[in-house]
């Protein structure tokens, strides 16, 4: 099944609470320090936004979701046309076969951290996924990397389970702090032999 690559912009915000914690970001200079974010009403509306993509992958609304992607994660797929077109064709495919996908969880999102001025925090998003070759149902977990240059209002979402992001996470994004642990990639498991 066709892995997604998703992404989310959206709404209005309120200041952000922060902690400060010891660890530095890679490359930042002893002035800067990586921050936690502690506010509910961020978490709400980075869960919130994370939601309002994944019903956009279900509906195949893949212009809302290329809008929505990190501009550099569209880069690295050929960029906003190509990867648009290639995801219009491979749920074409998965269509024609009698497949479909659910949105089966999207959990809470993990910690937000701060680092030169940017946020980044992740959510788990369990789909479930039918096949008709072979004939089963699918749970796939994956994160969705969320990015807000905005102080939390607005956050870019980048699903790291299609391409291999986490190994060049520190070329595409250099201030990811460092005390931001993404949870273990899982593969998919078989639920059901039948869809």
């Amino acid at each position: 099944m066709t892995r997604i690559l998703v992404v989310l912009m959206a709404s209005s915000c309120l200041s952000c609470s922060r902690q400060v914690t010891t660890s530095k970001a890679a490359g930042a200079t002893s002035n800067e320090k990586v921050i936690l974010i502690e506010n509910s009403e961020v978490r709400k509306r980075l869960k919130g936004q994370a939601t309002l993509i994944a019903e956009a992958v279900v509906a195949a609304d893949f212009e809302k979701v290329a809008d929505m992607t990190h501009s550099t994660a569209l880069q690295m797929t050929g960029g906003r046309a190509v990867t648009v077109a290639y995801q219009k064709k491979a749920r074409q495919k998965t269509i024609e076969s009698g497949g479909k996908i659910e949105i089966e969880k999207i959990d809470e999102p993990g910690g937000i951290v701060e680092s030169r001025s940017i946020y980044y925090s992740y959510v788990p998003v369990t789909a479930r996924i039918h096949q008709t070759a072979p004939r089963q149902v699918l749970l796939m977990k994956s994160i969705f990397i969320a990015i807000s240059q905005d102080g939390g209002q607005n956050w870019k979402f980048v699903d790291d389970s299609g391409i291999p992001f986490r190994e060049m996470i520190e070329k595409i994004f250099p201030d990811w702090p460092p005390n931001l642990k993404l949870p273990p990639q899982e593969n998919p498991v078989v639920v059901d032999g039948k869809s």
